[in-house]
């Protein structure tokens, strides 16, 4: 990988190889007593994200030469400031500006990044420039991973196509000779470490040293959301943010855990109440920061002892009865449930109520204060609170189940009731078309949601 046209005298490929973005590969393929092949070109660039710099490029570029080069950088995004380093460690805007065309020696790894007011920063470009080979010489051993940011110790390979060559290595920052530690196999390499080696064989002139930096690679900071997680009385619009300049955020509001295949951060997001939000932060070079998780619930106004709920152990229970769900000689079998203590009052009907009709929801019938003096239908009696402790009335099934699942959301449970098999579209309308079925007729129950439903005829009677 070099901007020298392969040769016979060039690496030979014998297995698969990592290469670096940035790098131009070339190849050719010979056979005795044929012609070599025409050369093969592949430039690996690093994709840009949307709004992101473009990562720069040197000139030359990273390879094999026969010493020292002078490098030019540049960006194609206009206005962009370079940095870069030559001692293995990641560019920063703290590193070594970009002025001008600069020496790199042979042994040197070049990092650079391309930074500009308002975007996100480019990706790194890395760039490994070696010694050639002379006459005679053996060739310079090859590390596998090479040099590079990591998350943690490496398990590294050294090797040299040079047949019956010797490696030595160092770990320490010294020069590697033939009293070093010889090479029988792979190595562990802890991040901070600059490994060193030659290959020897007698007879010939040693290799070239082999440099390569292990960089303990950095993990983006951590996400804010901003409001945090907590109780609140309806949506809230979230903003997310962490302290890496040029971070991209992706988020989910599903429960999942989020991926670079998530919805990216672009700015302030409405999350409805019930919901979990969960994002990432990442950024090339990097390690992903940790997953931001942060649930948004409801706060009731209703009093908390009209959402009381009480748990009934369940039994298996043998009929005895004419009618019902427990006729003589039918066995049913009741699991553990829970079931409110008192009759749904209008004041939670209509706090959830008014909730549901704002985020999605319709619910046919908005319900009354139980019932006046003149029956079912009719205005209850006493002053506005008494009446809004006593039951909702004039609801259909419908309203009710498609109520629970509002109740559901607003709780941060799972709702039961959906229009299909696969669970994907929660049921959140209860009109009764003039007698025509509708979706809360033909309603699917998901098994193990964990939100609020109507009690089996078994359970009621129970």
């Amino acid at each position: 990988m070099t901007e020298l046209p392969p040769t016979a005298s060039s690496t030979p490929y014998t297995a698969p190889f990592v290469v670096s973005m940035g790098t131009t590969l070339k190849v050719i393929a010979v056979k005795g007593g044929m012609t070599d092949s025409a050369v093969l070109q592949a430039a690996y660039t690093q994709a840009t994200a949307p709004g992101q710099v473009v990562a720069p490029t040197a000139s030359p570029g990273a390879g094999v030469y026969g010493g020292t080069q002078t490098v030019t950088l540049t960006s194609p995004t206009v206005g962009a400031d370079i940095y870069y380093t030559l001692d293995g460690t990641p560019p920063t805007t703290t590193s070594t500006r970009y002025i001008g065309p600069f020496t790199v020696s042979m042994g040197t790894t070049l990092k650079a990044i391309a930074l500009k007011s308002g975007m996100p920063d480019s990706a790194v470009l890395q760039a490994a420039y070696t010694q050639v080979t002379a006459p005679g010489q053996v060739v310079a051993p090859t590390a596998s991973p090479g040099a590079g940011d990591y998350a943690g110790p490496q398990t590294v390979t050294l090797t040299s196509p040079t047949a019956g060559a010797d490696i030595y290595y160092t770990t320490d920052g010294t020069p590697p000779t033939a009293s070093s530690t010889r090479y029988i196999g792979p190595i562990t390499v802890i991040m901070g470490t600059t490994l060193k080696a030659i290959a020897v064989k007698s007879g010939m002139t040693d290799s070239a040293v082999l440099q390569a930096a292990y960089i303990q690679m950095g993990t983006v900071a951590a996400l804010t959301a901003t409001p945090p997680a907590g109780a609140y009385g309806g949506s809230q619009t979230v903003t997310l943010a962490t302290t890496t300049a040029g971070a991209y955020i992706y988020y989910t509001l599903d429960g999942t855990i989020p991926t670079t295949s998530s919805t990216r951060y672009i700015g302030p997001f409405t999350v409805r109440i019930g919901t979990t939000l969960k994002a990432i932060a990442v950024k090339s070079g990097m390690t992903d920061s940790d997953v931001l998780e942060a649930a948004y619930s409801y706060v009731f106004t209703t009093p908390a002892n009209h959402r009381t709920m009480v748990s009934l152990p369940g039994e298996t229970i043998t009929g005895s009865g004419t009618a019902g769900a427990f006729p003589a000689g039918r066995t049913v079998t009741i699991n553990p449930f829970a079931i409110a203590k008192f009759e749904t009052t209008y004041q939670l009907w209509k706090e959830v109520y008014d909730w549901a009709t704002a985020n999605g929801y319709t619910i046919a019938n908005p319900g009354l204060e139980g019932q006046g003096t003149g029956g079912l239908g009719t205005e209850a009696v006493g002053t506005p609170a008494q009446r809004a402790t006593r039951p909702v009335t004039v609801i259909t099934w419908r309203d009710a189940v498609v109520w629970c699942n509002a109740y559901s959301e607003l709780s941060s449970k799972e709702p039961v009731y959906y229009t299909d098999d696969t669970y994907t579209t929660v049921l959140n309308v209860s009109t009764d078309d003039g007698g025509v079925a509708t979706a809360a007729d033909t309603a699917v129950v998901k098994p193990g949601a964990n939100g609020y439903r109507l009690p089996t005829e078994a359970e009621w009677e129970y």
